[in-house]
């Protein structure tokens, strides 16, 4: 077994640990909608705050080795309009994960806030006035039965919770959301990714400042402190390191492999992620249920694979149309609308 196939495997091993322990780690903190204590916003504050200090550590030990010292620095850039609309995506997105995950099961989380690629398609078409085929509307079709139908089981096991679905619904919205200002805050950054992250990270550390004020978690978590123990801060701080790992490590799965094979894998962990919940918690779940899971991971998977074969169509027709410019043929241009902007 050669040494690049040994490191895509733990890369794909570790995204898939991290990821899974992140879910249940954040469930064991925000704990459940019959917990008097919540504190889903102040998890996810501190969380920020210990990621930011994480980030800045490995900047520090970057400009020393490099003795290149704008590692450090912090642009003007971070106070943009673009960043700061994908920094309230980011918090909005955050806020609404931890309450949905307090108030429905983590083996119907990913149902829950299945509704993510249905808002990518509306916002595509309403914000970027792009258009979608018809083959990625099917794909929406069986993402919303699944949806739809995961609703009606839970309901028939009488394990329903309608603040979960909107809190999820909410996460669906602000994660299509965060998508769309991603593209436009990569532009004033020079597409540096990583850049984009850490500047999200700082300005969610002061945004949610008003917002644990106005929901009283501050004065939750300050007359709760003493109950909460030393395992629940170790695993809170924990939880912060694998915040940027997941982030991380995800774009190393892509560097390795390609993005197909990291939606794929995506997927195939929402599927373990499920079994590992339905198991550890000792649940029973009907055929019905089984089958709005398969629907919404089967959905999601089939709109991955249309994108993707739809963005290789256009390259291959852009390339196509900048041959037949070089070769003195730019009236062909006119056979394909989709390449008008060349």
């Amino acid at each position: 077994m050669s040494f690049k196939l040994v490191t895509i495997l733990a890369v794909i091993a570790g995204y898939c640990t991290v990821s899974i322990t992140l879910v249940f780690a954040n469930k064991f903190l925000v704990g459940s909608q019959k917990s008097a204590i919540d504190v889903s916003l102040f998890v996810v504050w501190i969380q920020c705050i210990v990621t930011v200090l994480f980030q800045t550590g490995i900047n520090a030990v970057k400009a020393g080795w490099t003795r290149d010292w704008s590692f450090i620095y912090i642009e003007k850039e971070i106070v943009s309009s673009p960043i700061l609309c994908m920094t309230v995506s980011f918090v909005c997105m955050l806020s609404f994960n931890n309450l949905c995950l307090r108030h429905v099961d983590v083996s119907f989380y990913q149902v829950a806030r299945s509704m993510t690629i249905i808002f990518v398609v509306i916002f595509t078409v309403t914000i970027l006035h792009h258009s979608v085929s018809w083959r990625v509307i099917i794909c929406c079709g069986v993402v919303a039965t699944g949806f739809f139908l995961g609703i009606d089981q839970e309901q028939f096991l009488g394990t329903l919770s309608i603040k979960g679905v909107i809190y999820g619904v909410l996460s669906s919205v602000f994660v299509a959301l965060n998508g769309v200002f991603i593209k436009r805050a990569l532009d004033v950054v020079d597409s540096n990714s990583y850049k984009v992250t850490y500047y999200s990270n700082i300005n969610a550390c002061v945004l949610f400042i008003p917002l644990l004020l106005f929901t009283g978690q501050f004065y939750e978590a300050a007359h709760t402190f003493h109950v909460w123990g030393l395992t629940f801060w170790c695993l809170l701080f924990s939880t912060g390191i694998l915040c940027f790992l997941i982030a991380w490590i995800g774009g190393v799965q892509i560097h390795l492999t390609s993005t197909l094979t990291h939606h794929i894998i995506a997927n195939t962990k929402s599927v373990l992620q499920t079994l590992i919940a339905v198991l550890y918690y000792h649940e029973v779940k009907s055929f019905l249920w089984w089958v709005s899971v398969l629907l919404v991971v089967g959905g999601a998977f089939s709109y991955t694979m249309v994108r993707i074969q739809e963005d290789q169509d256009q390259k291959a027709k852009v390339q196509i149309a900048v041959d037949d410019i070089e070769k003195g043929q730019p009236e062909n241009l006119n056979n394909n609308k989709e390449v008008e902007n060349i």
